[in-house]
């Protein structure tokens, strides 16, 4: 689900597959339907899950700092 993040296209789109991707995996570890209505931010709570969307941002950050850190005459 986050292969690559650090370096695809953030569209609004792919934002919603991976929220998306993450709630109907969290709703089936704590066996809860969307029927249940249980708001998503307290079964992250309840996981100690963070935002996937912050997450991202996070790796991305780390990524940029990665790259910033290589030398130019570094074979790729």
């Amino acid at each position: 689900m986050t292969y690559a993040s650090e370096t695809r296209a953030e569209t609004a789109y792919t934002q919603q597959l991976l929220r998306t991707t993450e709630m109907k995996t969290i709703r089936a570890i704590h066996r809860k339907t969307l029927r249940d209505k249980i708001r998503s931010d307290q079964l992250r709570q309840l996981s100690g899950i963070n935002d996937i969307m912050k997450w991202t941002e996070d790796r991305r950050r780390e990524w940029d700092a990665h790259v910033g850190r290589m030398e130019d005459n570094r074979l790729t």
